[in-house]
């Protein structure tokens, strides 16, 4: 199971540490595989701190086209550096990303699993062209 969190961009650091506890009160009680993933890389932050212990992956878009972050934010987000910081067990591409350089580099030197989203036909072409290990499709 793969689970999308959601936190609003300015959400402050009390309110990430109950989210974050609350979640895994939810996955410790889990049997299955669960995987979360996020655009908040604070919100990652605290999963990290807090010794979440299932995988956490980055959502990853470009950075360029959401209107609501600020050009510093864009910078650091572009940089990539929080995804080693909050050392992400995978990422989560927009499709239009996976040619990146910084896709490759964790696909193909850090071994971390690629997923690609929102993928609403041609599921299995991203896999077999070697861009991604997994798929976050629609309307299957």
């Amino acid at each position: 199971v793969l689970l999308e969190v959601k936190a609003r961009k300015n959400t402050n650091l009390k309110t990430l540490q109950r989210m974050c506890n609350d979640l895994k009160l939810l996955m410790d009680s889990y049997r299955g595989d669960l995987w979360v993933q996020s655009f908040s890389s604070p919100f990652l932050s605290v999963c990290r701190l807090l010794r979440v212990n299932n995988p956490i992956g980055q959502l990853i878009t470009n950075w360029d086209d959401v209107d609501s972050l600020g050009s510093t934010q864009k910078l650091i987000l572009k940089s990539n550096i929080l995804n080693f910081i909050n050392k992400v067990d995978f990422l989560s591409v927009n499709k239009s990303l996976l040619n990146r350089s910084m896709t490759s580099l964790y696909k193909n030197i850090l071994r971390k699993p690629i997923l690609t989203w929102t993928i609403k036909e041609n599921h299995y072409d991203f896999i077999s062209r070697g861009l991604a290990n997994g798929v976050i499709g629609e309307g299957f």
